[in-house]
């Protein structure tokens, strides 16, 4: 855990994107809570979802507005 918290500083990283680092590391220890491990995965698989879900909305919702057609400028793509 000091080597990956040495490569990025705490306050650069994202937190969600962590967590999935953070779930494998504590679970490869022996003295591990498997309670904790469990509700650990499905708060992730929760957030992960309700992430695919916006996203989705958001670009059914581009595809709508037609923008990318109105507006040559704009690129046609919601994420980098």
């Amino acid at each position: 855990m000091a080597i990956h918290a040495l490569e990025t500083p705490f306050h650069w990283r994202m937190r969600r994107l962590e967590t999935r680092w953070y779930i494998d590391a504590y679970e490869k220890k022996h003295d591990m809570n498997h309670v904790l491990i469990k509700f650990a995965k499905i708060d992730f698989n929760i957030v992960q979802t309700a992430h695919q879900e916006d996203l989705k909305y958001v670009s059914r919702w581009w595809k709508e507005t037609c923008l990318c057609n109105q507006l040559p400028f704009v690129r046609d793509r919601l994420l980098n």
